[in-house]
């Protein structure tokens, strides 16, 4: 296991950015502001939320398969024994490639994805 690992990070309102992050639980926590949530998102990455994913008390970060995810989360490598490994080069190029741009929610929006969010 890694002792530290680099992800991509997504802030509300901001481009993602690179991040070297203590490969422990408590870290993971820090970043996301609360209990985590694994989403496997392909073979090799995963997603890293918030497990409260609930508006009003996460601001509205991305849309990702199908459900718009809520505060701070971030990308890493699929790991083992519930730890992650570093997001590969060719992930990152990917995931930033595909969600560089901070969005915006309409309320009609928000309202929809609360009722009939798609998850994972």
């Amino acid at each position: 296991m890694e002792s530290r690992i680099k992800i991509m990070v997504f802030e509300p309102g901001k481009k993602p950015h690179i991040e070297w992050l203590k490969n422990v639980t408590e870290a993971y926590k820090s970043v996301v502001e609360g209990n985590v949530r694994t989403q496997q998102l392909d073979s090799k990455s995963v997603l890293v939320s918030n497990a409260d994913n609930t508006l009003p008390f996460l601001k509205p970060n991305r849309h990702f398969g199908g459900e718009i995810i809520c505060g701070t989360f971030f990308i890493a490598s699929a790991g083992e024994n519930g730890h992650y490994g570093s997001i590969s080069d060719e992930c990152m190029r990917y995931y930033y490639d595909m969600h560089n741009k901070p969005e915006t929610f309409s309320e009609k929006e928000l309202r929809e994805d609360r009722i009939y969010g798609l998850h994972f």
